[in-house]
């Protein structure tokens, strides 16, 4: 819950126009919870695709799930410094605060692009 409150400290900060994936009229509450959701469909993200690697199956493109899980963890990595930050109750300058809010936008997009090849894999 700390994690969600400092987040939208965070976004009246700058307010809600950087953030294209989150629907207007501007909720902290909403924006807190989708937020949330982002990081937490990363994570899951994550998780298949290193289930996948496990399974060493011969019919999925190992190569191109790599690249799109590396992607979304670059997009991701101000999210994820984020988290352990406050995980481990660390100060947050305004810079950090600022790219954090630029980075949420392509962590969605590559987190979506993520989740829509490991459907396509799963449909397999």
């Amino acid at each position: 819950m700390k994690f969600v409150l400092v987040l939208l400290s965070l976004f009246s900060l700058n307010g809600c126009s950087t953030l294209n994936f989150i629907s207007a009229p501007f909720d902290h509450a909403v924006l807190g919870n989708q937020v949330e959701s982002l990081f937490r469909r990363q994570n899951q993200a994550s998780h298949q695709v290193m289930m996948l690697l496990l399974e060493e199956s011969q019919n999925i493109d190992l190569e191109k799930i790599e690249q799109a899980e590396l992607s979304m963890l670059e997009a991701c990595k101000s999210l994820n410094e984020f988290a352990i930050l406050e995980r481990d109750n660390q100060k947050i300058n305004l810079s950090k605060k600022q790219r954090i809010l630029r980075s949420i936008p392509s962590c969605e997009q590559k987190t979506a692009a993520l989740e829509k090849l490991l459907r396509q894999i799963s449909k397999k």
